[in-house]
C-alpha cells in the first residue's frame, strides 16, 4: 500500500523520535542524579547543624538564640574594624 520512499520517510521520522525519547530520557536521568546528590547534601548538612546545636545545648548549656547573637555581635565588632581602618577605606574608596 505505501510505497517504497513513504516507508522510509516514515522509518527515519520514528528513529528520529525514538532518538529524542532515549535522548529525553538521559537528560531527565541526568538531572534526577544531580538532583538526589543536592538532595542527600541538604540532608546531611541538616543532621550535621542540628547535631552540633544539640551537643552545645545539652553539652555546654548554649542555645541557638546564643549562637545567633554571637554571630551578630562577631559582625557588628568586624563591621566596625573594617569602618574603622583607613586603609580599608581607602581601597574602597579607589575603587569607587
Amino acid at each position: 500500500m505505501y510505497s517504497l520512499v513513504s516507508r522510509a520517510i516514515i522509518g527515519a521520522i520514528i528513529q528520529e523520535y525514538n532518538s529524542m525519547i532515549i535522548l529525553t530520557f538521559v537528560v531527565a536521568w541526568i538531572v534526577f542524579t544531580i538532583l538526589v546528590k543536592v538532595v542527600k547534601t541538604t540532608v546531611k548538612l541538616a543532621f550535621t547543624v542540628a547535631a552540633i546545636i544539640v551537643l552545645l545545648k545539652f553539652g555546654f548549656d548554649i542555645s541557638p538564640f546564643d549562637v545567633v547573637g554571637y554571630v551578630f555581635e562577631s559582625l557588628q565588632k568586624l563591621s566596625a574594624v573594617v569602618e574603622g581602618n583607613d586603609v580599608i577605606k581607602d581601597l574602597i574608596d579607589a575603587k569607587n
